[in-house]
């Protein structure tokens, strides 16, 4: 079975748009029934990124305006996929991929990754109105089924589309690939609130560094430090540095995007893990903190309530007061406290967040459509 993946980019600056695809596809490969290629967009660090994509074959087209590529159809006619799968929207690539798919029977997938929800189609509405009407629109429309992360998610997909096809698995981690033991750290070294992702506003990172600065100023913070891990704009960058203001490098951190070793360090060297966002799918990071055994701070607009029901995650909010409130509670937390948290979220990723037991749900989807 031919499976092509289409997205935006397989490099770090696809965020999540990347690393859900990737871990999958990678499972996938594994598969003795499974031939997987994936097809994205070329950036400065495309080529370096291929050997993160064990097993994956990575096609990829220097892009044009809106996302659009040349030669695609050429590529497709030449690979004969059984199914694809489009992940992501927004991007010309995927538009003509899926119009390539109309065209020769080729049943495929769409993956939105949270980008149908009321806050992603709020930001940059006009373009992404414009984008819906003359592209995006028939894309969905005509998919086979359109995968969803989770039960809210499937809410806002169906908020658009009432009569959609949809797919429900989560997004996983490979527990297996994972060495979990903690690095040894100095006793007098205070402790790391890890944020890792992407540094975009939906993330909440802003609002985070804010109240850390006030939280410092009025001394709650004396054990702890706050590390920030991953990459973003680089003007929206530059607001976050400027906002940690005298604190930056000293009790607010700055540690860039990390991957493979350094994004394990991070995790083993980080004593919790915080995402304050306004905005997401199914969030990797946060069921990678649990794997390293962390606990987590986390919003309801991470789409991952079971984990507040089995006392997995503290609840934050992501509006500037409330979350200054809530993480006054959170680090006043007893590490008898945290250690429930951090237990309880690993029994909860072992349990329903394994790449191997998503990748065989998904086989049984695309053999169906084959």
């Amino acid at each position: 079975m031919k499976i092509v993946f289409v997205l935006p980019l397989i490099s770090k600056h696809g965020a999540g748009v990347t690393e859900a695809p990737k871990g999958l596809a990678i499972k996938l490969a594994e598969h003795s029934q499974a031939e997987v290629t994936a097809v994205a967009l070329e950036d400065g660090d495309s080529e370096e990124s291929r050997r993160l994509w064990p097993g994956v074959a990575c096609r990829l087209f220097k892009p044009l305006p809106f996302g659009f590529v040349q030669q695609l159809s050429r590529l497709l006619n030449e690979l004969k996929p059984d199914v694809l799968h489009i992940h992501g929207l927004w991007v010309g690539i995927g538009v003509q991929a899926a119009k390539w798919a109309r065209q020769n029977n080729v049943p495929y997938i769409v993956s939105p990754h949270g980008m149908m929800d009321a806050w992603a189609l709020r930001h940059s509405y006009f373009k992404k109105k414009l984008f819906w009407t003359f592209f995006q629109k028939r894309t969905v429309l005509n998919a086979a089924f359109l995968h969803a992360l989770n039960k809210p998610e499937e809410n806002s997909i169906r908020a658009l589309l009432p009569t959609a096809t949809c797919l429900n698995f989560p997004n996983g981690v490979d527990l297996e690939s994972i060495n979990t033991e903690k690095k040894s750290v100095d006793p007098s070294e205070k402790k790391r609130l890890l944020f890792l992702g992407r540094l975009h506003s939906k993330k909440g990172t802003l609002e985070l560094i804010n109240v850390w600065r006030e939280l410092i100023t009025a001394g709650v913070t004396k054990d702890w430090v706050l590390e920030i891990a991953g990459s973003g704009a680089e003007e929206y960058t530059e607001a976050l540095k400027s906002a940690a203001g005298e604190f930056l490098n000293s009790k607010i951190l700055f540690t860039g995007h990390v991957y493979e070793g350094a994004k394990e360090d991070c995790f083993k060297r980080a004593s919790a893990f915080i995402l304050p966002s306004k905005s997401e799918g199914l969030p990797v990071a946060i069921l990678e903190a649990w794997s390293y055994n962390l606990p987590v701070a986390m919003t309801d607009e991470c789409n991952l309530q079971e984990a507040f029901q089995a006392g997995a995650a503290f609840r934050v909010h992501n509006a500037r007061a409330l979350l200054q409130e809530d993480l006054k509670e959170f680090l006043k937390l007893s590490e008898a406290e945290l250690k429930n948290y951090s237990q309880n979220g690993f029994k909860l990723v072992e349990e329903n967040y394994s790449w191997k037991s998503i990748a065989e749900n998904f086989c049984k989807a695309y053999e169906s459509l084959c």
